[in-house]
């Protein structure tokens, strides 16, 4: 929903309209939308749950919208009325999100539009006409700027945060006849004291108009300070504005701040700058601190108040309640004695001063006057006066004193409950800090572990159980020892607070006998800390004074923060409802009130009561149980008198029994009954609130006691035993069980049937929880033995009858555990409850008690019922039979493709789910499913996941709750939820939803999910699981797994950036709960990462140093301070497992310099030493692989990726022999977290073997690992307890006892979830890969060497197959494939692989983002196999032939709009969408996969054209048609270019296809700006990697054609048609440029067409080296072989046998280690070395080893089709690239540069570079110099440093001087054949197949060296097209003669001069038989007939050439249409060149 456009009024129409009927329209606006509001519920109070649904506050913004309308109308007739009208509508209409904090973009948009408008109009808000709203105004203004503010912040969005700030305080600030914040101003004070001041001072001065601001814009002030920064450095007086001390506060030290806030203690709003001080030490978590300062500050406000009151403090001799408090008293010593002195200087004036009475009494003559003239007199009237001087003033001054203090108090009170409830937060942390440290004292860290087998004891509390458990019971004799303990504080009280003294008079009046020891020191929060001198004893009991002196003060000051209201009228309407509304649990449906939270949470209110009542029945407080009973009940008009009731009558029971039992009055005597006597009112358990009770005090008759000691203590003791007697709450219980019968008749029965069966579940669990961990220890439960009064309760399935019950005895108020005998019982109980809930038709209870069920089942091990029951509560939540089936479709609904996340045809289940059921409903569901994947379907993968998926995606519809949360999956990358339902509890009733059952499903989806690659859906429950962790339980231990686990699944994702913020966020500490509950801490100044920007390829330089402080950080501190071990493990594993997956994004074989000397070192030492290796290994880099940075201008890719790796290679060794050293036994002994890390590591360690393309190391790494799994004890044991049927037989021994205990851990029951089918068939994949890895057939074979590896695919197929995991079972297939791509097998088998795979994972909604790209690869490979029969097949539709391509290409499109990326799509059906660019994530594998799918694509039109063309006979030529093609091949090339891994191999075919586009739009007459360009550059970047000859030919030839069209004239000049062969001198000057331009495209033709025949000669060349003899035997010398690839010696030499040892490890040998072993070889004493024999390697063993891979990676034979007429496979219209063999392209390309190095015979045999010469002369004379920059820095850029090496160390410069310039030097005359068929352009004759010939020829010898300037008449080429059939029909004939020739004709080779022609004539006509010659003359003859088409063939009577086996081998060679031929001057070059057309 946006609204970032508003609907806008025309301007022109409202000139033109009147003002009348633009106010009747403004008006009709504010009508509709008060009728709209009202129809749809808007209103502004809506604040329930269930009132702020998206829908909702989409319709308010709806609203909005068009009052927005109205207000820009309003604005236009300049109505400021009319204004405020509307800004108040749009406030109203978005007040609840406002109140909920809900951030929406629009709903910012508005209001900064409502603010703007009304800071326009400033008089409106204080215009008389306003005065009674002008608060609300004010209010709503505030409110608006608060919220506009903070969310401006939040997005970072300052100088517009700032503007609105400053807009709030010009509307909010009040200029005239404003008090101060701090009440009256010091003149009205002063004016009060009697000061007579004139009237003008009455007036507050204008400087102080900064304080009159309301508490919402002081919050702004805050933001907007701590926005700026601004920093004070000068310290202040005192005297200055409060408000300069905000900055302080924020940026200042604490102990700064506070100095500086002291000195304003006298000031107004002072402690409001203290409390955000003491906020700051909460945020920084400084507890001890905070006490501290917080002491002065109470000391300040008592002396200021006692000075106020005028309170006189008694003498401490004068109390025996202040005797011992010395130290007190002294603090307030001088106050006093100032206040003292000073009234005792007013006694002493007083007595001075004489009365009337004593002047009276000095003047009789006076007194005896009378009253009317005495008063007349002066002297009498004076002293009357004085007199009342002297008695009023202190009157009036202690007024004017209490005056103030009640102002102070009032202004104060708020900011003084701030002041305790953070004393009380601080307190309690600090609590909490001392007793986790005693446990860690006690018990060590395995203390704090949790057990499973431990429920939650809020289970069983009364509120949930519905009656009393006697688990974890405080006993009466448990609460005693508890009060004696806390009565020692009398020792302390010095150390209280000084209104804690009510709370000591009492501790007194019972501790008087120990006056001994009255006189110890008070013992001080230090003396706890320190502990000095003391014993053990001592110290534990000086830890528990300190832990309970943090205990009471949490309490005090929690009760000194209560501002409570007075009492007023107690009955009335009861917010509960009554007994009728209850039904025995809460529905899954939002339920008013008892889920509207925003006012008061009445069920938590509840649950707090119920608790209260619990605690007071334990410790035997019965008449505030009874007391507190009957106001619950009258306030919840006896709703839960089921769970109430009976301990009241049980309490009042007791109260009679104490009664009797201390001989107390009568019943009638008691204060009730005396009430009733007086005011005729029996007072009852309905009536008793509100009733005012008398107690009459006792008459005691305490004499003769001389001691007032005794006196006291027999006065307390007197009391205490009348107060016994005494009861001031009613007893009469025949009137209570009346009430509870008459409110049980209106129960309802499901209700009590549900309760009683959650009350026998409760029962039947607590008995579970014992020694093992459980509540009711042995140690714990010491205590009272009672006797039961009667039998014991028999408990019935259906619920008792209470009316008849009369609860005299314990029993029947506290029910005893249930034992596993009555399991059946339980189980009965829900099946009868569950029927009940059927007929009373309670859906929501029934699904909540199937689910319960279901669990118990379970329990007992009923798989099948608990099934039945599970999909019973789903069928119910849904109303839908079979819901775990159809699920899916219950979503008829698809999306649009509206927004750029949601591909089109997508569909929302979570929102139709949450629809449906409702948000417990989703809870519900959720926890459901995951308990059948969990529980029940354990054996199918595939059902499995999709429940979990079920389980997903009703987890995912608590996040469409609201508007804000994202709903693409791919957002919550890095979206942190901080509010996930507005005004919902969502946890206030654990039957509903249970914090502790949804952590641990979430938990288990996550992990499952991930387990099958599910990454994707996994990113919101991650969210959903950290709220859930850190926001609700504050468990920083679970966050921060959550968070290891988010970063492996974003890696997998290859959401790099992500994951490396996800990294940094731990490493910085930010947003993690607390230890301690506070909240999430504030975090200080920290050095910013760099981060790492997926969008930026990885030698961006901020990536470059990104991953270098990856690298070199340490451990975050957090982790360290955590202390949990298994958490640094997986941290360390997850960094690494980064540096790998980076690494493997780069497409090249990393160099192996640094790990040469380290491997070395490794295969001979100690698994110990590897810490130190690492320091030898390191010492020459300063210590550390990572400086990046310092040298990143010499690194290559190459280089990048061998440091990555061996840092991860570092990390993981070090991880896996920390676990096997931290075992001190065998590995497979070790615990189970260890063997978890253990594996993970080694499939990551053979991850960078495969990487490192050590293959056989590889697969000996997960060899092992399968072995150790095999043999671990934690299946071994699994097998012995399936065998025995106890665990505790004879035969297990102690020790295995205590391993099964360890695994009850969580961590250890994590990690066995972790070894599961997923786990084995992992590691049977990576096998498999690494296997399939090794190039085998050309290495030496050894013994036991020979796996079937085809057989081994097959099997663990059918091991993925029965675990029912499509997905590896399509990874297993692909395997497959690959080997019979490389191993050339049936094409007909490797289709129906593919079919195979395509058929598993098509059409399945929900496959993980990896098997999407399985299938879009089977898919491309599979068109490739079958494009040529395609086309040559019946013709098909072009949709047809694009169907298996247009579905890869539609699958990426919408995988990569799942990803994150935004695609553009097309507007017609014939066009392909695209990823707009830059791209978001260039390291997805789906850039480079769309990039090869756009290019077959383009390739595919391409041919269809042609085909269609040819069909169409169109002779019209329209260039239009290839353009679409092109631009395919330009976004192909785009997409390879941009993405990570660079596969230059692709980008050379994607820039010949796009040449070859280029070349048709050139033959049709189409100008293009670089006509040449993507053909060269695709020669010289495939000479640079992947030497693909193939593509290098064509290139060729495709150039040579585009300079043969050059030469022809274009139609419009009037040129006379140039024959090719016609050569001609130069002209005159007129024609020159003619000619010129003519000469030099026929010289580059000439040059392109021996360039391509160079590439068949050096082909043909490099495969007869294997037969040179000095290649057969000669053996490379020890100096080269180190330099030999390591890949090769292993794929070579190498099996994965040779590197395995004892004890399961492995170690591995650098190549030359294979070749020579040392004698002084150290062997490590557990791990025995497998003896090595010695094998000499020979240069044919590399050349054969290339050749090999040359052809594995030539995939043209499987590709082409066979020809229909010869039945040969020729050369087709293929790729040259496949999909699977970049990795071996990698080695073919590494191969070269060693062997191009290393060996002379193959440098001299070797492609020649891309001749310069060819670029020279076209049109366009930049282009060449940019194609060769472009090509000199791609060189120096893409190369590694072996191939920059291997052009500087070539061994013979002349010899590549000789051969790099064939192309263009002839030493003779030579003749060029190259046959082409050229794949889109037409044969002028299409009668039969035909195939063009290029020939290129010189008439003398030449070296080109400039095209342009000197002209090359002897240059000649051209080409001509001929019958195809022929051409072959010629060459087998060719073929056949010259294997004839061979035997017969004497090898003697061609001499090339003429002269000695007829010398050679003479030797050979002796040896030449007539047959031959025959032969010889009918191929000639055919030959000429081949070329003279249109003229007659001249019959040969003889050869036309000099017969010798060379000149027949050559011409056999002419007419070999693969590779065509040179021919050196001589007879056969002559005839040739006479018969070319």
């Amino acid at each position: 929903m946006s609204f970032t456009s508003f609907c806008r009024l025309h301007s022109d129409i409202l000139a033109e309209t009147s003002s009348i009927l633009l106010y009747l329209f403004l008006r009709n606006i504010f009508v509709t939308s008060d009728i709209k509001i009202k129809e749809e519920n808007l209103f502004c109070d809506n604040i329930k749950g269930n009132e702020i649904s998206p829908s909702q506050q989409i319709a308010r913004l709806i609203e909005c919208e068009r009052v927005l309308v109205a207000l820009e109308l309003s604005s236009y007739l300049n109505d400021s009325s009319y204004t405020l009208q509307a800004v108040t509508q749009c406030y109203g209409l978005l007040a609840p999100i406002i109140y909920h904090n809900i951030v929406l973009v629009p709903v910012v948009q508005i209001l900064i539009k409502c603010i703007v408008v009304l800071q326009g109009l400033p008089n409106i808000i204080h215009s008389k006409k306003h005065v009674a709203t002008f608060e609300s105004i004010q209010h709503m203004i505030a409110c608006c700027i608060f919220y506009i503010a903070k969310i401006l912040r939040s997005w970072k969005e300052y100088d517009l945060a700032v503007i609105i700030i400053n807009y709030g305080k010009k509307m909010l600030e009040i200029t005239l006849g404003c008090k101060s914040l701090f009440g009256t101003t010091d003149q009205e004070e002063i004016q009060e004291e009697g000061s007579k001041k004139s009237s003008k001072n009455k007036k507050p001065p204008q400087i102080i108009s900064s304080e009159k601001i309301n508490e919402q814009l002081v919050l702004m002030e805050t933001n907007l300070l701590k926005l700026t920064k601004q920093y004070i450095t000068s310290e202040l007086s005192g005297a200055e504005d409060p408000i300069f001390l905000y900055p302080i506060v924020f940026n200042w030290s604490i102990k700064g701040a506070v100095k500086e806030v002291m000195k304003f203690k006298q000031k107004p709003r002072f402690l409001e700058f203290f409390t955000q001080v003491m906020l700051k030490c909460m945020n920084d978590e400084k507890f001890h601190l905070m006490v501290e300062i917080t002491n002065p500050v109470y000391d300040f406000m008592k002396r200021r108040n006692d000075s106020l009151l005028e309170i006189k403090k008694m003498k401490y001799r004068d109390s025996i309640f202040y005797k011992k408090a010395a130290k007190p008293v002294k603090k307030f010593k001088a106050v006093m004695m100032e206040i003292g002195r000073t009234t005792e200087v007013q006694r002493k004036r007083s007595r001075k001063r004489e009365t009337l009475r004593d002047f009276f009494a000095k003047n009789p003559s006076i007194s005896e006057m009378t009253d009317h003239e005495r008063n007349k007199r002066a002297d009498v009237r004076k002293i009357a006066h004085r007199f009342l001087v002297d008695n009023l003033n202190p009157l009036i001054f202690s007024y004017v004193k209490k005056k103030r203090f009640h102002q102070i108090c009032l202004e104060e009170m708020p900011w003084k409950a701030q002041m305790n409830l953070y004393l009380a937060n601080a307190h309690f942390n600090l609590l909490l800090i001392k007793l986790r440290e005693r446990m860690k004292m006690k018990f060590g860290i395995s203390h704090t572990m949790v057990s499973f087998r431990s429920c939650d004891p809020n289970m069983f509390s009364l509120y949930n159980s519905g009656t009393v458990l006697p688990t974890g019971k405080m006993t009466i004799e448990n609460y005693k020892v508890m009060l004696d303990f806390l009565h020692t504080t009398k020792k302390r009280k010095a150390n209280l607070p000084s209104d804690a003294e009510e709370f000591i008079t009492f501790v007194n009046s019972q501790m008087i006998d120990e006056k001994n020891v009255s006189k110890t020191q008070p013992v001080h929060d230090s003396d706890f800390r320190s502990g000095s001198g003391l014993s053990a004893k001592e110290k534990d009991r000086t830890a528990n004074l300190s832990l309970l002196d943090h205990f009471m003060k949490i309490f005090l000051y929690c009760r000194r923060a209560m501002i409570i209201e007075e009492k007023g009228e107690f009955s009335v309407p009861s917010c509960y409802g009554n007994i009728k509304n209850d039904n025995g649990g809460s529905s899954l449906t939002f339920e008013h009130p008892l889920d509207d939270v925003n006012m008061v949470d009445l069920k938590w209110i509840h649950d707090f009561v119920l608790k209260s009542l619990e605690l007071l029945y334990q410790v035997e407080k019965w008449e505030t149980l009874v007391s507190l009973a009957i106001q619950f009940n009258a306030v919840s008009h006896e709703r839960y008198t089921e769970q109430v009731t009976p301990l009241l009558v049980y309490a009042q029971r007791q109260l009679l029994l104490r009664i009797s039992k201390y001989e107390g009055p009568d019943i009638s005597q008691q204060p009730c009954g005396r009430y009733e006597v007086e005011h005729k009112e029996k007072i009852t358990c309905r009536n008793f609130i509100g009733k005012q009770l008398k107690i009459y005090p006792t008459t005691n008759k305490l004499t003769d006691i001389e001691n007032w000691m005794d006196l006291l203590r027999k006065l307390i003791s007197s009391e205490y035993s009348h107060a016994k007697k005494l009861v001031c709450v009613p007893v009469d219980v025949t009137d209570t069980l009346r009430c509870f019968r008459e409110t049980l008749e209106k129960s309802k029965y499901h209700n009590r049937s549900i309760r009683h069966s959650r009350k026998l579940l409760s029962l039947f669990l607590a008995q579970t929880q014992g020694d093992k961990g459980g509540i009711n220890d042995s140690e714990t439960s010491t205590g009272k033995v009672e006797f039961c009064l009667g039998t014991e309760e028999m408990h019935m399935p259906t619920p008792p009858d209470l009316s008849q019950e009369h609860f005299r005895v314990f029993s029947s108020v506290e029910k005893s555990k249930l034992p596993h005998s009555q399991l059946g019982l339980v189980i009965s109980s829900y099946y009868e409850t569950i029927d009940v809930l059927q007929a009373s038709n309670q859906r929501s209870l029934k699904v909540q008690a199937l689910h319960e069920l279901g669990s118990l089942l379970i329990f007992a091990e009923k798989k099948r019922a608990a099934f039945k029951c599970w999909c019973q509560a789903l069928d119910d939540l849904f109303r839908k039979q079979d819901v775990l089936h159809t699920w899916k479709e219950l979503c008829p609904s698809v999306t649009s493709a509206t927004d750029s996340y949601s591909p089109p045809g997508s569909k929302d289940y979570s929102e139709e789910f949450l629809s449906k059921v409702g948000i417990w409903g989703c809870l519900q569901g959720a926890i459901i499913s995951a308990k059948i994947a969990q529980f029940i379907k354990i054996l199918d993968v595939e059902k499995r996941t999709d429940c979990c998926i079920l389980s997903a995606l009703l987890f995912q519809g608590l996040l469409r709750t609201t508007l804000p949360h994202p709903k693409a999956e791919r957002c919550y990358a890095q979206y942190e939820i901080t509010q996930l339902l507005p005004g919902i509890e969502l946890f206030s009733d654990r039957y509903r939803a249970d914090i502790c059952s949804v952590v641990a499903s979430l938990y288990y989806i996550i992990h499952e999910l991930h387990y099958v690659k599910q990454n994707i859906i996994i990113l919101p429950l991650l969210a959903l699981y950290q709220y859930f962790v850190s926001g609700i339980c504050q468990d920083l231990v679970r966050n921060l797994d959550a968070r290891i686990l988010k970063i492996e699944v974003l890696i997998d994702l290859t959401f790099f950036s992500e994951a490396f913020h996800e990294m940094s966020q731990i490493f910085y500490g930010k947003n993690m709960p607390s230890l301690i509950p506070t909240g999430f801490k504030t975090t200080g100044k920290v050095k910013v990462f760099q981060s790492f920007d997926s969008g930026k390829p990885l030698t961006n330089k901020e990536n470059i140093q990104a991953l270098d402080e990856l690298i070199s950080k340490g451990t975050p501190q957090i982790l360290v301070t955590i202390g949990q071990q298994h958490l640094l493990n997986k941290f360390s594993f997850v960094k690494a497992y980064f540096l790998i997956n980076v690494a493997a994004t780069i497409n090249c074989v990393p160099e192996t310099i640094l790990k040469t000397v380290y491997h070395g070192f490794v295969s001979e030492r100690s698994k110990a030493n590897l810490p130190n290796l690492k320091e030898l290994c390191l010492k020459d880099d300063g210590g550390s692989f990572s400086h990046l940075t310092k040298v990143k201008e010499e690194f290559t890719l190459s280089k990048i990726k061998s440091i990555l790796l061996t840092e991860a290679e570092d990390k993981l060794s070090l991880l896996v022999s920390e676990m096997e050293q931290a075992s001190n036994r065998s590995v497979s002994q070790c615990s189970v977290g260890e063997l978890e890390m253990v594996v993970e590591a080694r499939l990551q360690l053979a991850a960078i073997a495969l990487q490192k393309h050590r293959s056989a190391y590889s697969a000996a790494i997960v060899f092992s690992t399968l072995k150790l799994l095999q043999d671990s004890k934690l299946f071994k044991k699994k097998v012995v307890q399936d065998d025995t049927e106890s665990s505790s037989s004879p035969g297990v021994s102690a020790t295995e006892n205590k391993d099964d205990n360890e695994f009850l851990d969580p961590i250890s029951l994590n990690s066995r979830e972790y070894f599961n089918i997923h786990l084995w068939l992992r590691c049977r994949l990576a096998l498999v890969t690494a296997f399939v890895a090794q190039i085998r057939g050309i290495g030496i074979v050894k013994e036991n060497d020979m796996t079937n590896y085809v057989s081994l695919v097959n099997e663990v197929c059918v091991e993925a197959k029965n675990a029912g995991d499509r997905e590896l079972q399509a990874e297993f297939l692909m395997q497959a494939v690959i080997i019979g791509l490389q191993e050339k097998h049936l094409k007909a088998d490797i289709i129906t692989n593919l079919q195979a795979i395509i058929q598993l994972l098509e059409g399945r909604e929900f496959n993980s983002p990896r098997s999407y790209l399985i299938l879009v690869r089977s898919m491309l490979l599979l068109d490739d196999l079958t494009k040529a029969e395609k086309f040559k097949e019946a013709p098909s539709s072009k949709s047809e032939k694009l169907s298996l391509l247009t579905q890869a290409h539609n699958i990426l499109i919408e995988q990569m709009l799942i990803f994150g990326e935004t695609v553009e799509f097309p507007s017609s059906n014939t066009d392909y969408a695209s990823p707009l660019q830059p791209l978001k994530n260039v390291y997805l594998p789906h850039v480079i996969l769309l990039a090869k799918t756009k290019m077959r694509i383009g390739h595919t039109v391409a041919k269809q054209l042609y085909y269609n063309n040819n069909i169409i006979k169109n002779k019209k030529k329209d260039s239009l048609k290839w353009l679409p093609v092109l631009q395919l091949f330009e976004m192909a090339l785009k997409l390879c270019k941009i993405s990570a891994t660079e596969e230059r191999e692709v980008e050379a075919e994607i820039l010949f296809q796009k040449g070859k586009m280029e070349r048709q739009l050139l033959m049709e007459e189409r100008s293009l700006d670089s006509q040449l360009e993507s053909l060269s550059e695709a020669i010289q970047l495939s000479l640079r990697h992947d030497q693909n000859s193939g593509l290098i030919r064509d290139s060729y030839l495709e150039m040579a054609l585009s300079y043969l069209h050059m030469t022809k004239p274009k139609n419009k000049l009037s040129v006379a048609p140039i024959i090719s062969k016609v050569s001609t001198r130069r002209q005159s000057s007129i024609k020159e440029p003619i000619i010129n331009r003519f000469e030099t495209y026929i010289t580059l033709a000439w040059i392109a067409i021996r360039a391509a025949t160079q590439v068949s000669e050096a082909v043909l060349a490099i495969n007869l080296l294997i037969g040179k003899k000095n290649a057969r035997i000669d053996k490379v010398s020890q100096g080269i072989l180190p330099n030999i690839p390591e890949f090769a010696t292993v794929d070579l030499l190498s099996s994965y046998s040779d590197y395995l040892l004892d004890n399961y490890q492995v170690v591995f040998q650098t190549g030359y280690t294979f070749f020579y072993q040392s004698d002084d070889v150290n062997v490590n004493t557990d791990a025995k070395k497998k003896t090595q024999t010695k094998v000499d390697i020979t240069w044919i063993l590399l050349l054969r080893y290339y050749i090999h891979l040359q052809r594995i990676n030539n995939m043209s034979k499987l590709l082409a089709s066979p020809k229909a007429d010869s039945g040969t496979s020729l050369p087709d219209d293929t790729l040259f690239t496949s999909l699977f063999n970049s990795g071996l392209i990698l080695r073919q390309k590494e191969m070269h540069i060693f062997l191009r190095r290393f060996l002379q015979l193959y440098s001299s045999s070797c492609i020649d570079e891309f001749p310069r010469e060819l670029l020279q002369g076209l049109e366009n004379p930049s282009f060449s110099e940019k194609v060769l920059q472009d090509s000199s820095g791609k060189l120096l850029r893409d190369s590694s440093l072996h191939s920059i090496l291997s052009l500087k160390l070539l061994p013979s410069p002349s010899c590549v001087e000789l051969i790099s310039d064939m192309a263009t030097q002839a030493l003779n005359k030579e003749l060029c054949f190259q046959w082409y068929i050229p794949p889109l352009e037409r044969p002028p004759k299409e009668i039969e197949p035909m195939v063009l010939l290029l020939y290129a020829y010189n008439t003398k010898p030449l070296k080109i060296t400039d095209v342009k300037n000197d002209g090359y008449n002897s240059a000649h080429a051209g080409s001509v097209w001929l019958p195809l059939n022929r051409v072959i029909s010629i060459h087998e004939k060719l073929s056949n003669l010259a294997q004839i020739a061979e035997i017969s004709l004497p090898a003697i080779p061609e001499i090339i001069s003429d002269e000695k022609v007829t010398e050679i004539q003479e030797m050979e006509d002796k040896s030449i038989d007539k047959e031959m010659e025959y032969m010889i003359t009918e191929c000639c003859s055919e030959i000429v007939s081949l070329f003279l088409t249109d003229r007659e063939t001249p019959l040969l009577t003889e050869v036309p050439f000099d017969i010798s086996l060379p000149s027949i081998f050559s011409l056999e060679r002419l007419f070999d249409l693969a590779n065509g031929c040179i021919v050196s001057g001589g007879s056969l070059f002559n005839w040739i060149v006479s018969i070319i057309p």
